[in-house]
């Protein structure tokens, strides 16, 4: 089943809310729209195969106020590949409802290397090293309890997280032994139990430790040759445990592999707020043009006027004329007074409306409210500049007052760009992600166009 997340950055420049469509398999399709102010907008689709783990960056938001993402589409359903194939400690699983990581080794160094060590009350046992795994040899016992104990793992762990942990460990070639001879040291309870391993809980100890100890015993007055292969161990939170079970899978690497068919997803997220400290003048098609308003940077407005948009006709021979009406008025026009205070304020400036694409202004919702102004996307008309007279003192900020600008930038309000930033974001982050070489790039797309649509209907991908 796909997985939404959604994250809010209130500190990015610009501000911007990252929402995360995760699956195990590819997504046939998918929209994400914004949900707010009660109004729906899709700000990203895609209508062909691609990625599993798609990225969606939503500037446009309105500061202040809560906003909600709805994701729909197909994504197709995918199977366990395989059991647990890497060797110890060297497979971190991907393999999880939502497709993220719910499962991985914890411990850095394999088994059997390290913190190993044999006794017994009688004759030593002999370790031998094969095709990389760790075969223990018993050749005697103990004649006074009749056992003898091989500990090939013992160490204290301090976890990632400060939570009880499953132990699972995996043997193989057991010869004159039994999985009940297993015994796990300073644990829980068997959690549970297969045909060649054990999983038990350890409890964290008030160090904020876990002991991971494994012992075998043999209980045996036979005193012919025992040994046995460690073949996998690995260390699990219980929350991954627990997720690893409601899949019905003890042990796994996270392969997977597609089963041809698909399944409708329909996910409306948790309400997510931006608060940044200033509003912003967002560049929608390259958000790192994108401009901070800090207080005071805005030095007025012009009268705001709403132009009609109508046509007069003169009839003649008729005192009065006749209308005809296309539609409502036109959004409003006004001029924006801005103040930059150096020389990369006025750069930036210049950046982000040198290509002459409609920018949203972005308002904190205090500032809208007071001017009693939505954020708005505006085209920005012929732009002026005025220069303060040079100065020798140094302001307070340390800023220069001949470095000081006035502008004035007459604006049209206007309809969202057909333009997007989240297919910017889509062709070339995405593309990244996916292609690891140009050669790839080719093969999977036909033309640039579908590049840039993300569109991999043409290809054999």
């Amino acid at each position: 089943m796909a997985d939404v997340n959604v994250v809010a950055d209130s500190t990015a420049q610009p501000p911007v809310n990252e929402i995360s469509v995760n699956s195990l398999g590819l997504f046939d399709s998918i929209q994400v729209s914004r949900i707010q102010d009660n109004v729906e907008t899709l700000i990203r689709s895609q209508p062909n195969k691609g990625v599993s783990n798609a990225l969606a960056y939503d500037y446009e938001a309105k500061y202040g106020i809560p906003v909600q993402y709805h994701v729909t589409g197909l994504e197709e359903n995918t199977s366990l590949a395989s059991a647990w194939l890497g060797t110890a400690n060297a497979s971190t699983s991907t393999l999880s409802k939502d497709g993220t990581v719910i499962a991985t080794n914890n411990i850095l160094d394999p088994q059997g290397k390290t913190n190993h060590a044999f006794w017994s009350q009688g004759t030593y046992v002999a370790v031998q090293d094969t095709d990389g795994k760790w075969t223990y040899s018993v050749p005697a016992y103990d004649t006074a309890d009749n056992s003898c104990f091989i500990t090939p793992l013992s160490r204290d762990w301090t976890p990632p997280t400060l939570e009880d942990y499953v132990l699972v460990a995996c043997f193989d070639d057991l010869v004159g032994l039994s999985l009940d001879k297993i015994n796990f040291e300073n644990n829980a309870g068997t959690l549970a139990t297969g045909s060649n391993w054990r999983a038990v809980r350890c409890a964290l100890s008030t160090s904020n430790t876990v002991h991971l100890a494994i012992g075998i015993g043999s209980g045996s007055t036979d005193t012919s040759t025992k040994s046995y292969k460690l073949v996998n161990w690995g260390v699990y939170s219980i929350s991954d445990w627990q997720a690893m079970q409601s899949l019905d899978i003890d042990w796994f690497d996270g392969d997977t592999y597609a089963l041809g068919s698909t399944s409708q997803f329909d996910i409306l997220t948790d309400p997510v707020t931006l608060t940044p400290q200033y509003g912003w003048l967002i560049h929608p098609a390259n958000p790192a043009k994108s401009m901070q308003l800090p207080r005071g940077r805005i030095t007025g407005f012009t009268d705001i006027g709403r132009a009609a948009n109508a046509t007069r006709h003169d009839v003649m021979g008729a005192s009065l004329p006749v209308y005809t009406i296309n539609g409502s008025r036109h959004g409003m026009e006004f001029t924006l007074e801005l103040k930059t205070k150096s020389f990369d304020e006025e750069s930036m400036l210049w950046a982000l409306l040198t290509d002459q694409v409609p920018i949203l202004i972005d308002w904190l919702d205090a500032d809208a409210q007071r001017l009693n102004m939505t954020p708005m996307f505006v085209q920005v008309g012929d732009v002026t500049q005025a220069r303060f007279v040079q100065q020798i003192y140094v302001n307070s900020d340390s800023s220069y007052p001949d470095h000081w600008r006035t502008w004035q930038l007459p604006c049209i309000q206007v309809q969202s760009p057909a333009i997007s930033q989240q297919t910017a974001v889509w062709t070339y982050l995405g593309l990244l992600n996916e292609q690891s070489s140009y050669l790839n790039v080719q093969a999977a797309y036909s033309t640039y166009a579908d590049v840039q649509a993300h569109s991999l209907e043409a290809s054999n991908v």
